[in-house]
């Protein structure tokens, strides 16, 4: 780990947290209720950077989209798309209890408003792929 969870963590750059302090940041970015789209869109890059890498693990992942899930309004289609590539690679990997919480997490990052993609290249449709294969791992357990 980069930084202990016991350090001020938003005192660190973005791009030297991984795993469950990222996961941490994220959480202290949400109690903040001030953070804006700029630090949540970096936070969105920081986890399309990890997220098939060892560094972020599928649990860090759903907590992650968890308050993606949560701070949605500061979120564009197009800002969340590179992560919905990301994690079509990494998802079919996830075990029974990560799956159903990205599930849980990707089902309510999924009504975001559409910006002008014809339907089915949509980030949207994205989202809802990943939904399905994730019902899919969720059936296989």
């Amino acid at each position: 780990r980069v930084a202990s969870v016991t350090e001020n963590l938003m005192d660190h750059p973005l791009e030297n947290l991984a795993g469950e302090d990222l996961a941490e940041y994220a959480y202290r970015l949400h109690r903040t209720k001030e953070a804006g789209s700029d630090e949540w869109e970096g936070l969105v890059v920081r986890m399309t950077e990890l997220v098939n890498t060892p560094l972020l693990k599928a649990n860090h992942i759903a907590q992650l989209l968890k308050f993606l899930a949560r701070e949605k309004e500061k979120l564009t289609d197009d800002s969340l798309a590179p992560l919905y590539v990301a994690l079509g690679e990494r998802l079919p990997s996830f075990g029974a209890q990560p799956a159903a919480r990205a599930f849980i997490a990707l089902s309510g990052l999924a009504d975001l408003p559409e910006t002008g993609h014809p339907p089915s290249e949509s980030p949207s449709g994205s989202v809802w792929r990943l939904v399905d294969t994730l019902l899919e791992r969720l059936e296989d357990h």
